[in-house]
């Protein structure tokens, strides 16, 4: 079941991103952005796809072009959200760790950067949380999305730390393969509210 839900998410990303690309010109800068941050995520992981379809065997890769991305992008769309330069030297910042991290260690491109992917999403947790506060007070953009955010990134967080201790402490494989069934779950719901968004917002409304 939710080896097909998996399947699901990935032509989904691709739906989605071609749904929000359709008034990509004529919208906000946010919706652009997230735009684009909808069309990176479709791409690596249809490009994952394929490559697991042909057996090439060597995926890793594009967990860093993943997260990487996805902390400039949704750094970004935070920062024209909530207006705070301060968002763009904390992304300076953590882009110049990521940096030093990989050239300091060059075998780290061929394997997960566990320390990395949580910097930059609990990053993003952050900002997340700070916009859903200002919403209370001040209706804004992109609320169901960045609800989204917060719960999405928050769990694969916390889930990606739980599966590390896993393997550390020898756990069954099962307990292992739960975490992964559930990040799928989960990420199929931050889905949802993005295309939620979509049709509440942005979609072509007849008279």
């Amino acid at each position: 079941m939710v080896k097909y839900i998996v399947n699901f998410t990935i032509y989904f990303s691709l739906f989605i991103a071609l749904l929000y690309f359709i008034r990509f010109s004529n919208k906000s800068k946010a919706y652009r952005v997230f735009t684009i941050y909808l069309i990176l995520i479709s791409i690596i992981q249809l490009t994952s796809e394929y490559l697991f379809i042909l057996k090439t065997g060597h995926t890793i890769f594009l967990f860093h072009y993943y997260f990487i991305g996805q902390y400039i992008l949704l750094s970004i769309f935070y920062f024209i959200l909530l207006k705070y330069k301060w968002i763009l030297w904390i992304l300076c910042l953590v882009l110049g760790v990521l940096l030093f991290q990989y050239t300091n260690n060059s075998s780290l491109y061929n394997r997960y950067n566990v320390i990395g992917a949580v910097i930059t999403q609990m990053v993003l947790v952050i900002y997340s949380l700070i916009y859903m506060y200002k919403s209370i007070y001040a209706k804004g953009e992109f609320v169901l999305v960045n609800i989204g955010v917060f719960v999405y990134l928050l769990s694969s967080t916390l889930l990606f730390a739980s599966g590390n201790l896993v393997f550390d402490f020898g756990f069954p494989e099962s307990v292992s393969r739960m975490l992964n069934d559930l990040n799928a779950i989960l990420y199929l719901l931050f889905q949802i509210l993005i295309f939620m968004e979509w049709y509440r917002n942005y979609r072509l409304k007849t008279a």
